[in-house]
């Protein structure tokens, strides 16, 4: 059997829909594929809606002998409700796949939670009987883990034949994947290993231009995803390699290196590891280090650039907090002049000029090292702003890049967006004007491309500071890099509640009073803010589909409303995104998912962190300045604190297996359910605009959220 399999997660689609795919374009994939030998496929009951089985179907067991191929699905706990479920729920999937029985079959996803489900399901004393009714001819796992958790599964379970591994060359030595120890694992328990995510999702095709040239240099005709691909198959105890190929360029480029496949030998260059050069500017003077290749450095550099009020001490280091980072880098007992470490205790970032070898601390670990003279330090104050950033062309800084998403057909947005209210409403008196700007500048150099404001956001201690004022100006330069979302149709009552305004002369004097506050001609997304019950909104929507016309609002949507609201304005004129409220203590929204599915409209989640309840930095002793909100809330009370305790240990449990924050944990878990959802957390604070952006970079599976739910559902009721 040849070593590429044809993985059915990604396959070309008739539109944005993940659910439709392209049945016609599979079909010739799929002969192409056979044309040169190749027989294996892999799927699986989620991937696509379930239309992934019943492509396999159209394109290949209707059209090809049984003896002339391999497929291979997943027993996907995390869509079952309970054990009594497994036959029809496999019985489903043969009738899907037009097949009476598999070649291999997987216990999908298995990883600590999911693990223990399966024990307690008895889910391998399932697929054992699948296999001795000759419903199935081989059974396996397939592993998302560390290495200790597999070892211990195949040592009680032996009967498991294969292993499916996450694999691939930037995941080899990385302390939350371990693919090396886990490889290792299954080769000692003598179990041959199918690898998927070979180039990790399509990243390891886009690589450093260093490496790309290193590559090109050794073999120019070959692409960088073959060079991934090649690695993950290299290895002896490989017996296949997933590609989930989406397009016919794809299948050919795989084709051309894997039909005459040769190991990566010790003469082939492997990915480089690479030093790092960033600058650091004191205030004005700039000095330059090299940075290690460690998984905590690593972590840092994602978050560059970066800007910290740092603090001298001791005439020997200047110092400041950052969000947490992995543990897993260069320990160190004491330290040198010159090195920039990470303080485990206290998550702090130390820069050393002095006094070396008196630390004092534990759990030091070396993160790079200054190039430039020491003495520069000299003329540095004791309290001082320093920027970080990459190194580039004449010392600029980069732009940081930040995964993108669909809003409706064609709005393109980062992934985690900015939600600006709190910075003049809400939170108390307006903050700083300055601070914000440079918050928000320094947003967009992290990734950001989506903020969100509102015609309401008005400072609520007098001074009249306006939302849109500050995001106009800050965001002028950037113009044409951001999407600015803004809404109208309310006013806020003395008192509490709202006044409504949607008549066709008011909607144009709000829009023209935000496009000018925000220094812009079109608003990118215009929202209705509130929807006045009982009121026409097929009128509301009849106005925006003329303001689209004329340029002057590109996309539109509608805030906090029901399915009924949504289908009713989308007739009249396509809605781009809702906003509703939506996190792990507001779940309401997710009854409007198959809708907003259904109709190709995204969801923006507002108050995805419960108003920083989920951040967990908060306990009875919080105290919060006159005019927030929160000092208000039964939520931040203690007893509020108490009764959602679990919720909190829940995601700082996991926010530990991720290497992650209780934070960016919980907008993991939204952006993972659906790949249209975008949450807009707010902030006044560069460290938490920092930590939010880096949640884009966490991934829960399927079967982790599944388990997320259910917790959630034992702790604060299902939805309803």
């Amino acid at each position: 059997m040849k070593k590429l399999g044809f993985g059915l997660m990604r396959l070309p689609q008739t539109d944005s829909d993940y659910g439709n795919v392209d049945y016609e374009r599979v079909k010739k994939m799929a002969d192409r594929f056979m044309a040169e030998g190749f027989t294996y496929f892999d799927t699986a009951a989620p991937y696509h809606k379930g239309n992934s089985e019943v492509a396999f179907r159209e394109a290949v067991a209707k059209r090809y002998p049984r003896s002339s191929y391999t497929i291979t699905d997943k027993l996907s706990l995390f869509m079952i409700k309970s054990p009594e479920e497994f036959p029809a729920f496999f019985q489903g999937q043969l009738e899907r796949l037009g097949v009476e029985y598999l070649d291999y079959y997987w216990l999908h996803g298995l990883g600590g939670p999911s693990y223990r489900q399966a024990e307690e399901w008895h889910a391998f004393d399932f697929v054992q009987s699948l296999k001795a009714e000759g419903k199935v001819k081989h059974i396996g796992l397939s592993f998302h883990d560390k290495a200790a958790l597999l070892d211990e599964i195949l040592t009680k379970h032996p009967e498991m034949e294969y292993v499916q591994l996450q694999l691939n060359y930037l995941d080899w030595e990385d302390a939350t994947v371990e693919a090396r120890k886990c490889y290792k694992v299954a080769a000692k328990h003598r179990k041959p290993v199918i690898v998927m995510e070979p180039i990790k999702g399509g990243s390891l095709v886009n690589i450093l231009e260093e490496a790309e040239a290193l590559f090109k240099s050794h073999a120019p005709e070959l692409s960088t995803a073959s060079w991934a691909i090649r690695f993950a198959a290299s290895p002896a105890n490989v017996m296949m390699v997933l590609s989930g190929m989406s397009d016919e360029a794809q299948m050919e480029d795989n084709l051309s290196y894997m039909k005459q496949f040769r190991p990566l030998d010790q003469q082939e260059p492997e990915p480089s590891k690479t030093e790092t050069q960033v600058s650091l500017d004191f205030g004005g003077i700039t000095v330059l280090a090299e940075m290690e290749d460690s998984e905590t450095t690593k972590a840092f550099l994602n978050r560059l650039p970066l800007t910290l009020s740092m603090d001298r001490y001791a005439d020997r280091e200047y110092y400041a907090a950052i969000p947490a980072l992995p543990e897993n880098g260069e320990a160190i007992p004491d330290f040198e002049n010159g090195d920039i470490t990470y303080y485990i205790t206290g998550n702090s970032l130390a820069i050393f000029f002095g006094n070396a070898g008196n630390s004092h601390q534990a759990g030091l670990i070396r993160m790079g090292r200054i190039t430039s003279d020491l003495a520069a330090f000299d003329s540095i104050g004791d309290s001082v702003e320093v920027t970080i950033g990459l190194a580039g062309e004449e010392g600029e800084r980069e732009m940081q890049r930040m995964e993108k998403r669909i809003l409706g057909k064609d709005l393109e947005v980062s992934a985690v967006g900015f939600g600006c209210m709190g910075m003049t409403h809400t939170f108390g008196a307006a903050a700083d004007k300055k601070e914000m700007t440079r918050i928000l500048q320094a947003a967009v150099e992290q990734g950001y491309t989506f903020f969100d404001t509102a015609e309401v956001y008005v400072s609520d201690d007098g001074s009249d500071e306006h939302n849109e004022d500050l995001v106009g100006a800050a965001l002028k330069p950037y113009r044409d890099k951001v999407k600015i979302a803004t809404k109208f149709g309310i006013a806020f009552k003395p008192g509490g509640g709202f006044l409504y305004d949607t008549r066709p002369e008011k909607i144009r004097e709000s829009l023209e009073t935000s496009l000018r506050r925000l220094q812009t001609d079109h608003i990118d997304l215009y929202y209705l803010h509130r929807y006045e019950p009982g009121s026409a909104i097929e009128e509301v929507a009849q106005v925006m589909e003329q303001l689209i016309r004329e340029g002057k609002i590109l996309h539109w949507g509608l805030s906090t409303v029901t399915e009924d609201i949504i289908r009713r304005a989308h007739a009249v004129c396509p809605v781009t995104a809702v906003q509703n409220i939506f996190s792990m203590l507001d779940r309401d929204t997710e009854k409007l998912l198959p809708a907003l599915e259904e109709l190709h409209i995204g969801l923006v989640t507002h108050c995805p962190l419960a108003k920083g309840f989920l951040t967990a930095a908060y306990d009875k002793n919080s105290v919060f300045p006159e005019g927030d909100w929160r000092g208000r809330m039964e939520l931040f009370t203690e007893e509020g604190i108490q009764k959602r305790q679990a919720v909190l240990d829940l995601i700082g449990a996991k926010a530990q297996e991720k290497n992650a924050t209780p934070a960016q944990i919980s907008l993991a878990w939204l952006m993972g359910k659906r790949p249209w959802i975008v949450p807009i957390p707010c902030t006044r604070k560069m460290e938490r605009m920092i930590e939010n952006g880096g949640a884009a970079n966490i991934r829960l599976t399927e079967a982790e959220i599944a388990e997320i739910d259910r917790k959630l559902d034992d702790f604060i009721g299902p939805v309803q």
